[in-house]
């Protein structure tokens, strides 16, 4: 009865899945063409063989997503969201590549995914009620639709950790090479020569990039820091634009926040450090104090049964 049952739940949920297949490819004609109206182009170089696999499948799904949901319509809560995790993934240097719509779509994807592997466990396991399909379902979607949040933001705090440890290295070459006779844009340039492919040697060549099409240097460090969204470098930012502002020299400012920078790094690692033994605290309660007080225990439990 429950494999009867399963049996109808798979060719329904098949059936659901050959339909929201036209779908896909229905909106995402529908929205190849709002986006080639808009001029919108996303570049997608996806490093991962297995997101490379499946991103056409998330790229339809996220554009079907959002033709339904916001059609057209900008002002929509869908893109409102859209923009939100557009902004979360330019904090986390847009990592594999992916843009909103594709993010939304894998988010689908693994999801339903999860869902599906709770199926198959609860296949495995045999459980006595049918309810129990339903709960293992529930929660494969939740599992799998947190854990697609939770890598965002995994990648985002090491993206912008690699900012904060490489911000005080850069502003020293900053400032030794407008010292020594270079306007900042050739200093910038030479900067990002110097540092390499790292995180904050992209976002400085994106700056630079905005900087040589014609951007001015106050709106390019400003979407610099919106970008980035790294408290350290919103007040590297500030200072510099207040600078610039005011006609004063750059060096001695990049020289203080540059000390300033690397004062609060090494706070930052002392705080850090203190919250090790409070971390540590419940593993060693939950794990190691039962076995030690069951290691001093025995004997003493031992001989008092034989006693008895």
């Amino acid at each position: 009865m429950y494999w009867l049952e399963v049996l109808i739940i798979a060719c329904g949920g098949g059936a659901v899945g050959c339909v929201v297949f036209l779908l896909v490819q229905m909106a995402q004609q529908a929205y190849a063409l709002h986006r080639a109206a808009q001029n919108e182009v996303v570049v997608t170089d996806t490093t991962s063989g297995l997101m490379r696999s499946f991103l056409p499948m998330a790229r339809g799904l996220g554009v079907a997503v959002c033709v339904l949901l916001a059609r057209g319509d900008r002002s929509s809560m869908y893109y409102r969201l859209r923009e939100t995790i557009g902004r979360r993934l330019s904090a986390a240097g847009n990592p594999q590549g992916i843009n909103a719509d594709e993010y939304v779509g894998f988010w689908g994807l693994l999801s339903v995914a999860g869902g599906l592997a709770a199926v198959m466990l609860f296949l495995f396991l045999e459980p006595d009620t049918m309810f129990s399909v339903y709960v293992y379902f529930g929660g494969g979607v939740a599992l799998g639709f947190m854990y697609w949040h939770s890598w965002l933001n995994r990648a985002k705090a090491s993206y912008q950790n690699s900012i904060r440890k490489a911000l005080p290295f850069s502003l020293d070459l900053l400032t030794l090479s407008m010292e020594a006779g270079l306007d900042f844009t050739s200093a910038l340039a030479r900067m990002v020569k110097k540092i390499g492919n790292s995180a904050l040697g992209k976002e400085f060549s994106l700056m630079l990039h905005e900087i040589q099409l014609g951007k001015s240097r106050s709106q390019s460090l400003r979407d610099f820091a919106n970008r980035v969204d790294v408290p350290e470098v919103g007040t590297v930012v500030a200072s510099l634009i207040q600078a610039e502002e005011l006609g004063a020299s750059l060096g001695p400012i990049l020289r203080i926040q540059s000390a300033q920078q690397r004062e609060r790094r090494s706070q930052r690692a002392e705080e850090i450090a203190m919250r090790a033994p409070v971390k540590i605290l419940f593993p060693l309660v939950v794990c190691m104090f039962p076995a030690i007080m069951l290691i001093l225990a025995a004997p003493i439990i031992i001989s008092v049964m034989r006693s008895l």
